[in-house]
Parts: C-alpha cells; structure tokens; sequence
C-alpha cells in the first residue's frame, strides 16, 4: 500500500536513494533467508542468519523513515501547514506511509507482532459547504445490503473526530484486494465502486453459473443473487467449480453463495432455492442492475429475456454444448446509431432480445440439453467466465461501446472465436419489445398469460397406445436391446445387450427391427427388453418397434421365407422397456453398474 503511494508521488533524491537502499538490503536478506534452510543440527546457527538479516531490513528501513520525516517537515514548513485542518488526502498518505514502514520495521526487530488499525491516521474530513455552494457530482447508488467488513479506529494523534464519517469510500482491505484492477485504464475507483453498488442476478448454478459467479464475486460485485431449485450431484462436479463432494445433496443455490462469500467476503451472495417460473421472474429481476442467463433449455430463455424486457434489464446469455459454446447480450443499451432505423426515435435505443433472435422456438427434438448430449467443462467454465467479464465491462462502464454481437465458441478448431452482427431489434414484429403501434399481435405484458410449454412445442401429445413396460426387480431373461448413443453404450452396458441407437432405429425402424430378429437365435430368448438411460428413450423405441412388428404381421407371407425362419428364428411374444432405464437397474438390481 505504502509502495503504491510513494510511486504515484513526486520524492526527492534523498529519499529515493534511502528505497535504493532498502532494496538492497532486501535483496540480501533474501540471500541469507535462503541459507537459512537448515538441517536442525544447523538450526541455530540459521536462526542467527535469521535475525541479522531482519535488523539489516530494520536498520534500513530506519534510515528511509528518517528521510521521509524530514522531508515532512521541510513541506511543511513551506507550506505553511500548520493545523488538523490545513491537510489534505496526499498529507494524510504520507502519514499512513510512516506508520506503515514504521509498523514493518518493528516486526523485523521484534517489538511488534500484528498490525493494529487504530494505528493509522483517521481519514481527511473536509467541513460541509453550504448547500448553495455544493457541486452537482454523480452520485454512487447506495447499497443497503453490502456486508462491510470492521472500520479502522482513528489514529490517537488526531484528536478532531470525522464530522461526516469516513471519507474513504472502500474499506483498506479492499483497496489492497481490487487494487490490480482498479490500476487499469478507464477503471480505477469509479469503476470499482460501481461494481460494489451493483446487484446481479444469476439464473443457474451449474456449468456456467459456477465460473459466472465465481468470477462476479472476486472481482467485488457487491451483490449476487444465485436462483437455483436444483441441487449438487455427483455429475456435476467435473464441471460446477463451486460445489464440492462435501455438498453433493444441498441446494445449489446454498452450495454456490457459500463458495461466493469464501472467494470474497466484503460481497453479499444471497441463495434463491427456487425454479424461475412465470409467476417470480419479474420479482427476482426487479431492482437488479443486469441479469445472468445461465440456464439450458429454452423455455426458460424466453421466459427470462420477456421478463427482462418488462423491468428494462439487460441479460448476458451464455449457452454451451458438446465442444462449443456461445455469449450474447440480450436487451442491451447501445448507441442510437447501433439501433434499427424505426427505433432510434423510441426513447432509448436497446438491442434485439431473445424473440427477436428466435421469433419460432425450435421442436423439441432439435433440442439437447447438458445431461443427454454432454459437455465438456472447459467449455462451460470458459463461456461462463467470458458472462462475468461482460458483465464487469456492462457494470463498471469500461470497454468499447460495440453493436450487439454474437460471440461463438468453438475451442477444438482452427477458429476457437468468432464475433457475428446480429439484427437489430424487431421493432415491427417482436411481442416483447418491439413497438406496440406497429406490433399486430398483442404485446406480452402478464407473464402468467403467456402459454411457454404451447410455445415451445411441449405440450404433451393426445395418449398414444403404451407398450408394455418392465420393472428393474422384475426383470426376466431377454434379448436387451441398448438404444443410447453408441459413446454412451461403450462407457457400460448390460452383458449381452446389442446397441441400436434411438436416432438410427427412429430413421429406419423396419432395419432396427429386422436387426433385432436376427440376434434372436443368438440370444435363444422370446423377449425384447428396451433400455436407455433414464427410460424415456426406450418408450419411444418400443411403440415404433410395436408399430413395425403390427405392419409386418398384417403383411403377406412368402412361404419359402416362413419355412426358412421357422428353422432358425425365436420369434418375439413380448416387447417392453425398462422403467427408469439403466439408473433404475443400478439403483434397484445392481448397484455395481456405472450411473454416468
């Protein structure tokens, strides 16, 4: 802290010869520190070694004090500074510097142990002006919930007490804490505070969530609100760097506000143990400064982008599957000149949200989430970490002013990042924040009016016919037929079991069944078991597979062929699937079998 004020200040020769000197010194004692690792027969005589080189540290430290006082008081002869009054904020570094390299150089001599705050000198406090003669000044928002870490005592040489209270904005610790970032261009204290004045609210604790907030809370966003209903699996912990064995079955919401405040204590991480629904979107994201969309599906990221909209907060959206990954932001202010040409009159100009990027949402099978079509943790920690980065440069007001971009991420190519343009907003067309006077269709404004699972095709179709279904207890000799992924069916599979993934036996049902026939003899049993992961995968296979086994029994015959298979084929009286899948096998049958 000292150093840093000496650098930013004007020394004189002296002075700057006496730090010369002292690092120097230091060096030295840097040598004999090293020789000082001893045997313990030799443990002595390093200890001695030990000694001389802290007096040496001292002796030179006394010297560089010496220079500083009297520099002291040469200036302030000069200036004519007298009084408590007369001093100002670089007077009061000066003396925070002296009780700094005195406090260092009584360790090293062994008269002190810890550092006592009430040893420095209180803050400068200036008198109030009258209110006529007050500058208009930007105002820093107030925080009302930001854990503030113990204020230092006032320094016993200053007898006056502060009559408006610190004048120091930050605690010392924190400025010792953010101290690197605060030292960049255009960031320095303003942008710090900035981010301390900040509420964030983060939608997901899982794969992007964890590095988001992670980083949210180091770099000293001063609060953080982690909505999540889900708690900690084991599989999550190659890739949610906040939860740990030890918080497998707690809340993750719980799980990644403990981790936030150990990272960083002087912020506030409060744990919403909750689904973002219709019904509390619009309560969690008001009074928020920015949103984090860290969720998975996209029923849930239209849901969050209408409900911002409605509050007028932006939403950094982060996705991430398989080896890529992707970074916009939703809703965002921009410069008019970035803003459609119909919407540069329209108060203030903001970017497209997610509507207007995906007026039709996909179908459900063009859909895979984390946990069926996998991801790899770098990518996720990688995305995640590139939300909190945007949302420090969206909060602390750094960085260039751009036009609302795409990121895509594609670590494992040639082109692991590219930055695409995307539209402006639809201004004409989109029910969210496009212009009521222009919009033919109804504008969105009652969240709970909105039918999202319609909109998103999940509305579950009028009951099919359901095949038979088979429990993991009750399960019988049969020919198992695996319809995961074939990655999936080489991590474990069930003894005996041939692999015909789901995808392939939905593109030609009638080949996966002929397959299927002919590893009847093989097997030697009348029944096909359909398992998958969960059990959802094999309902489907079992109704296509009724379905091919109905047409081909209403189907004529050749005599020749039937004669032929008669010989050679077990034909099948039973088709099911497994409830549950291979989970409900491990869990009830054979806990031995690898759950992934």
């Amino acid at each position: 802290m000292a150093k840093g004020w000496y650098e930013r200040s004007e020394l004189p020769q002296s002075l700057n010869s006496a730090l010369a000197n002292v690092q120097r010194t230091v060096a030295a004692a840097a040598n004999a520190y090293g020789s000082a690792k001893v045997e313990n027969a030799n443990l002595v005589q390093g200890v001695s070694k030990t000694t001389t080189a802290n007096k040496a540290i001292g002796s030179a430290l006394t010297a560089c004090i010496e220079v500083l006082e009297q520099s002291w008081l040469d200036r302030s002869r000069i200036s004519g500074k007298q009084s408590q009054e007369d001093l100002d904020q670089s007077d009061l570094n000066t003396l925070m510097s002296f009780t700094a390299l005195k406090h260092i150089r009584d360790v090293l001599e062994g008269t002190a142990t810890e550092f006592d705050p009430a040893t420095l000198p209180a803050p400068i406090v200036k008198p109030t002006a009258p209110s006529s003669e007050v500058a208009k000044v930007e105002q820093v928002p107030q925080q009302s919930s930001i854990q503030q870490p113990p204020s230092y005592k006032p320094d016993a040489i200053r007898d006056v007490p502060p009559k408006n209270g610190p004048s120091l904005p930050m605690s010392l610790p924190e400025y010792a804490r953010y101290g690197r970032q605060m030292i960049l261009p255009d960031f320095g204290l303003p942008g710090q505070l900035r981010l301390r004045a900040s509420k964030v609210l983060v939608v997901g604790a899982g794969g992007l969530g964890c590095p988001a907030i992670q980083y949210l809370a180091a770099a000293g966003v001063g609060q953080i609100s982690i909505l999540d209903h889900d708690v900690v699996e084991p599989s999550n912990l190659a890739r949610q760097i906040l939860h740990s064995d030890a918080t497998v079955g707690q809340p993750k919401a719980n799980s990644a506000a403990d981790a936030a405040r150990r990272i960083n204590p002087y912020i506030t991480a409060i744990p919403l143990v909750e689904a973002i629904s219709a019904h509390n979107a619009r309560q969690h994201m008001r009074g928020q400064d920015l949103v984090l969309d860290c969720t998975d599906n996209p029923l849930t990221r239209y849901l969050i982008s209408d409900a911002a909209v409605l509050e007028g907060v932006q939403v950094v959206s982060g996705a991430a599957q398989g080896y890529d990954g992707q970074l916009v932001v939703l809703h965002k202010r921009i410069k008019a000149e970035f803003a459609a040409p119909k919407a540069r009159g329209d108060g203030e100009a903001r970017g497209p949200c997610y509507r207007c990027l995906f007026p039709q949402a996909p179908r459900p099978d063009e859909v895979t989430n984390c946990e069926d079509g996998g991801v790899l943790g770098g990518v996720t920690g990688l995305v995640g970490t590139m939300q909190a980065l945007e949302a420090v440069k969206i909060l602390a007001r750094i960085g260039e002013d751009t036009p609302p971009m795409l990121t895509l991420l594609s670590p494992l190519t040639g082109m692991p990042f590219r930055c695409v343009k995307i539209r402006p907003r639809r201004v004409a067309s989109c029910r969210a924040c496009g212009d009521p006077a222009q919009v033919a269709e109804p504008m969105i404004r009652d969240l709970e009016s909105e039918d999202y699972v319609s909109f998103c095709g999940l509305t579950p179709t009028p009951a099919e016919k359901e095949g038979p279904r088979t429990q993991a207890a009750a399960m019988q000799p049969a020919l198992i037929v695996d319809v995961r992924p074939e990655i999936e069916f080489g991590i474990a599979k069930l003894d005996g079991s041939i692999n015909v993934p789901i995808q392939t036996l939905l593109r030609n049902p009638a080949q996966a069944w002929k397959r299927i026939h002919e590893a009847q003899p093989a097997a030697g049993v009348k029944e096909v078991l359909v398992v998958c992961k969960k059990g959802n995968d094999s309902r489907v296979a079992v109704r296509e597979l009724l379905r091919v086994k109905a047409e081909g029994e209403a189907a004529p015959v050749d005599p020749l062929q039937e004669a032929k298979g008669a010989r050679g084929e077990v034909r099948p009286v039973k088709i099911s699937d497994l409830v549950g899948g291979l989970r409900a096998y491990s869990r009830e049958r054979d806990p031995g079998f690898p759950v992934y």
